[in-house]
């Protein structure tokens, strides 16, 4: 469940002074806290990108204070723990400490350095999907999996995840599709790789895991019906640093086709969209006229939900994704992707924007960026 702003968290945001802590909270295979730590942390980052399966990533050292931060089994780093880190702020006039959590992840690569100046440790923390991925788990074992045309797409990953990935915390919406064909995977295949095929039987659709741990999959959002969650400029204090807007031209296509595979009976399904939006900078009727994207030809899609929904993917990613910004700003630890803002962009109009990358840094004298594109109304 996304995390719910309050007026305080707006309140200490604003402070022209700013008394930052991190916490880590330790957790077992079940997610259980064993332990926690705070103000052993000097420098790390955690990066939150909404176009990739692997959302969230950290790096982080801490300062080493006791043995039983030794990287083996009983100590505080090992295969068996996660790590919850979290980011707080103290409130100047009550003294409590508001915590932001930022996401559970797998220890990975952890390096201790040891010598008369220095006693860290580094760590890199992967998102849980490498539990899925077979960077720390996921493999299935020796058997052929099979998923059976017509099968219910959305309780073919729930099976998946659970029966094969032990996932127990989840939340998948219906997509109210089946399988059109059937999908055979051997042994060696991960669940990762089974769940994201079946993901991308419609490319419209996303899976990840949320700040707390549980497993999503629904809809990728367009925001456009979507509240804004953070506004800039309704701030009494200015938190943005710079603003800049960059454009890939090579990339944009505004016009796009799509055929699917060559069925039994000569008919194949096809699906062209154009980006005709007249608020769209990239709309064939403007001034840059009609660009093609290299036609698609798709053999896994055979049905016409799957060549549109592809269609309208492409689309998006090469003429939408590509009216964005980037932000600098002072750290805003409660901001997740996918989540609408309203700002006023370079050309000074308040417009509205989904976050797409965010990169907040865990010492307190450095910049958070984001990565931001323009909302605009569905393609159809």
């Amino acid at each position: 469940m996304a995390y719910l702003i309050t007026a305080e968290d707006y309140n200490l945001i604003q402070l022209k002074s700013h008394k930052r802590y991190v916490r880590i909270d330790l957790l077992n295979s079940k997610y259980q806290v064993v332990d926690s730590l705070e103000s052993d942390i000097f420098d790390g980052s955690i990066t939150i990108d909404a176009t990739s399966d692997l959302r969230r990533s950290c790096t982080l050292s801490v300062v080493i204070k006791d043995k039983n931060f030794d990287i083996d089994e009983g100590g505080r780093i090992w295969l068996d723990k996660r790590i919850q880190i979290y980011i707080g702020e103290e409130n100047p006039r009550t003294k409590d400490i508001v915590w932001w959590n930022m996401g559970i992840f797998i220890i990975n690569n952890p390096e201790r350095v040891y010598n008369s100046q220095t006693n860290t440790l580094t760590i890199n923390g992967l998102d849980l999907m490498s539990l899925l991925t077979g960077d720390r788990n996921g493999y299935i074992p020796d058997m052929t999996v099979v998923v059976p045309i017509n099968s219910n797409i959305t309780q073919a990953i729930q099976d998946t995840i659970v029966q094969m990935g032990k996932i127990g915390k989840y939340a998948l919406d219906n997509i109210g599709q089946v399988t059109p064909y059937e999908l055979k995977f051997e042994s060696g295949t991960t669940v990762y790789e089974i769940i994201s095929q079946l993901r991308d039987l419609y490319y419209t659709w996303q899976i990840y895991f949320d700040i707390d741990g549980t497993f999503r999959f629904n809809r990728i959002p367009n925001g456009l019906d979507d509240s804004v969650v953070f506004d800039f400029t309704q701030l009494t204090t200015g938190l943005i640093t710079s603003i800049s807007s960059t454009t890939d031209f090579s990339n944009i296509k505004n016009s796009v086709k799509v055929y699917g595979r060559v069925l039994e009976d000569g008919s194949q399904v096809e699906s062209e969209l154009q980006d005709k939006d007249p608020n769209s900078p990239f709309r064939i009727e403007g001034t840059i006229g009609e660009i093609w994207l290299p036609l698609i030809q798709d053999d896994n899609i055979i049905n016409q939900e799957q060549c549109d929904d592809r269609c309208k993917y492409e689309l998006i990613l090469h003429s939408r994704f590509n009216d964005s910004i980037n932000i600098q700003c002072i750290p805003i630890p409660f901001l997740d992707v996918n989540q609408k803002i309203r700002v006023e962009n370079p050309d000074g109009k308040i417009e509205d924007y989904l976050i797409q990358t965010i990169n907040i840094p865990l010492s307190v004298d450095q910049q958070m960026s984001m990565e931001c594109i323009k909302v605009y109304a569905e393609i159809k």
